[in-house]
């Protein structure tokens, strides 16, 4: 029987969910190989130890985890023309709705790197 597989790379570990023509969902846990990616996507299929597959989709959050940890390169923000604020316009999602002495952490790049892109 086929499946559909996704796989995500996390920083600590791979998660893999298999989803067969009946409906059935699988899902296997393994940990990540940060040196090479792709051996965490292998243990992982190799886990689930089923190898008819129709569809393979692939994600991670090792970048998304870098950007939000400030690890890695520096990052430039591109964003449409007139939304160059939106970094630090922030939400109103906060505990304490009219304290405006709470402190927000820092934009995840700076104005000096952000880039605005004109629409057609």
């Amino acid at each position: 029987m086929s499946l559909w597989i996704g796989v995500d790379v996390g920083g600590t570990y791979t998660d893999l969910v298999a989803l067969d023509q009946k409906g059935r969902v699988e899902t296997r846990k393994v940990l990540s190989t940060p040196r090479d990616q792709s051996a965490g996507v292998v243990d992982a299929v190799r886990a689930l130890n089923r190898f008819n597959v129709d569809r393979f989709v692939h994600g991670t959050t090792v970048a998304t985890n870098m950007l939000l940890e400030r690890k890695g390169a520096k990052v430039a923000f591109c964003v449409t023309r007139g939304f160059s604020d939106l970094l630090y316009l922030r939400r109103q999602n906060r505990a304490s709705l009219y304290d405006l002495s709470i402190d927000y952490p820092a934009p995840l790049a700076w104005h000096a790197h952000t880039v605005a892109i004109p629409c057609q």
